[in-house]
């Protein structure tokens, strides 16, 4: 996982934190008619607790027709319509349910006769019977990209419009009878093309919408808002990265996520992206995702506990994945998850489920590998680290060696133990109790005097829960040679590193004697923020850590008093 945020002052910083183990699949299935190809295009938890996709197939007319699957809670089919159209060739694009448990699918329709593109909706019973049919014609080329339910039981149509060959953003407001409202096409930037990806009400009663501006010079996100009658009240463009493209599209508080593809100028081609806004288009954090040569975000839904899930494909060779991610609303990464093997796998629509899980569709190659059928994958619910640990460290202090460690939150924690090896085999030679249950952190030490001049030690900390669970945390190994007492510190001294930093740093002070000392952070108006130390420490040099996970960007100032020195430095938060 990569991540990176940047602020105005165009500083970043990178970092890894997981916060969650990756959700198991709890079942996962191929679906489609016959030999024909098929693929998923959007899913839905309806009300029943199952599941409906909407979906591609040729396999009743050799073009592409709008299909309906109605799957149970264990993703068994209970029903599949298709709605053929031997005059067209037909690709949804979006699926909700009505009040009255019937379906409304939107999507693509293209005319074989006149050669016209145009947006379709299709109303349907409860048991995906056709109801109604509805198409709407424009002289233009029109590429369907989204459709959204309303609050006025109407619809919004999003997608790109060809005008005279420039390609434009184009919006038609539907309402609660089927019939055309308005139409309004956008260059919001008419040095270049704007297509548009997806759109979504405001709390206003306008829209976001966003997409991808390009030209011969760049190709960057477009973000932009107009109001219910479809007027222009602004438009970003959005490149923390120098070169996106922007495929969806959600809210989040006040503001907006953009998902698509960056290229970041790295080592990978392409890396999934998420670019956070406020409610004006301002910055507020990016973040890329994904591991070697190219991932990207096609979908992207708000989770209950005001994170993000997305899908997409992740390319690994030659082989393709469906490829699902979870974030905090600050764009760190909780998980993330691969599905598929050696086929040409792709996730286009997820969203999270009732009891706390998500649900996604998109394709999966046959077993026959010349086609590919409609894929479904239901996941568990998160499953959170026992412990979130934010740092360990083990360094030299006086005549022994000091164990440190700060967990960020705890759950049903019942103590740590710390071992340690002098050769092959690791022995518990410290247990601290933890603190049951914490979502704030907490910070603990040791010290193992009982050490060797000359000798290396390699220490771990395990956490075990009220049950007896254990977790050994192997992976912040610490390896310490201790060389006997260690020469003090002549000056009494005080630093940060990282700094900047996101989301936590390392606060290191000197002490030329043992003095009681207290590690305060302050605001740039004075107020203390957090107390990280207060009490009696050796000699020698120190480290205590500050997590700022829950502070919003900017300048901090870390003090730390110890008789009659005292000291203050710079912090510098990004998000």
């Amino acid at each position: 996982m990569r991540m990176m945020y940047v602020l105005a002052l165009a500083l970043c910083m990178s970092w890894t934190l997981a916060i969650a183990l990756p959700p198991a699949v709890q079942w996962e299935k191929q679906y489609g008619p016959g030999a024909a190809g098929e693929f998923g295009q959007a899913v839905i938890q309806t009300a029943d607790g199952g599941y409906a996709v909407a979906g591609v197939t040729d396999f009743l007319d050799l073009f592409g027709d709008f299909m309906l699957l109605r799957l149970d809670a264990n993703g068994d089919t209970l029903w599949t319509r298709i709605y053929v159209d031997l005059a067209g060739e037909q690709s949804p694009r979006a699926l909700f349910q009505k009040p009255d448990n019937g379906f409304v699918i939107g999507g693509q329709h293209n005319d074989f006769m006149s050669g016209d593109a145009d947006y379709r909706l299709i109303e349907t019973d409860a048991a995906g019977n056709l109801v109604g049919t509805h198409t709407y014609a424009d002289p233009n080329y029109d590429l369907c990209a989204d459709m959204i339910p309303t609050a006025d039981g109407g619809v919004m149509f999003v997608g790109t419009r060809d005008v005279s060959g420039v390609m434009q953003a184009n919006v038609q407001k539907v309402d609660n009878a089927w019939n055309l409202e308005w139409d309004s096409t956008y260059a919001f930037f008419p040095t270049g093309s704007n297509g548009a990806a997806d759109i979504r009400q405001t709390g206003d009663g306008g829209y976001a919408l966003a997409g991808t501006f390009q030209n011969v010079d760049s190709t960057k996100i477009f973000l932009a808002k107009i109001n219910a009658l479809g007027f222009t009240q602004w438009a970003v463009l959005l490149d923390p990265y120098g070169m996106e493209w922007g495929y969806c599209l959600e809210l989040a508080g006040s503001g907006f996520v953009v998902g698509g593809m960056a290229d970041t100028g790295g080592p990978d081609l392409y890396d999934a992206c998420l670019i956070a806004t406020d409610g004006a288009g301002t910055l507020l954090w990016s973040g890329t995702y994904g591991g070697a040569d190219v991932d990207w975000a096609r979908d992207l839904s708000a989770t209950p506990d005001g994170g993000l899930v997305a899908t997409g494909y992740n390319v690994e060779g030659f082989d393709d994945y469906t490829y699902i991610f979870k974030t905090d609303g600050s764009g760190i990464e909780y998980w993330s998850v691969l599905l598929g093997a050696a086929s040409s796998d792709e996730g286009r629509s997820v969203r999270p489920t009732a009891d706390g899980g998500y649900v996604a569709t998109g394709l999966r190659a046959r077993p026959d590998a010349e086609d590919q059928n409609i894929y479904v994958v239901k996941l568990i619910a998160d499953v959170p680290l026992p412990v979130e640990l934010l740092a360990f460290d083990a360094r030299i202090v006086g005549d022994g060696i000091e164990l440190s460690f700060t967990t960020a939150a705890e759950t049903n924690t019942a103590y740590f133990e710390i071992l340690r090896s002098a050769g092959a085999d690791f022995a518990a030679i410290a247990r601290l109790e933890g603190a049951g249950n914490s979502t704030t952190e907490r910070h603990y030490s040791f010290a193992d005097q009982r050490v060797n001049p000359g000798t290396t030690y390699r220490y771990f900390l395990a956490d075990i829960d009220a049950d007896g669970n254990r977790t050994e945390h192997r992976d912040r190994m610490q390896t310490v040679t201790f060389g006997g007492t260690a020469e003090l510190p002549a000056d009494f001294a005080l630093s940060a590193f990282p700094n900047p930093f996101n989301p936590g740093t390392t606060v290191e002070f000197a002490l030329p004697e043992a003095l009681r000392a207290t590690v305060k952070v302050f605001d740039p108006a004075g107020r203390l923020v957090r107390t990280l130390a207060d009490n009696v420490f050796p000699a020698g040099s120190h480290r205590v850590a500050f997590a700022a996970a829950g502070l919003p960007s900017g300048i901090y100032l870390v003090r730390v008093e110890a008789g009659e020195y005292s000291k203050i430095a710079k912090l510098v938060l990004l998000k």
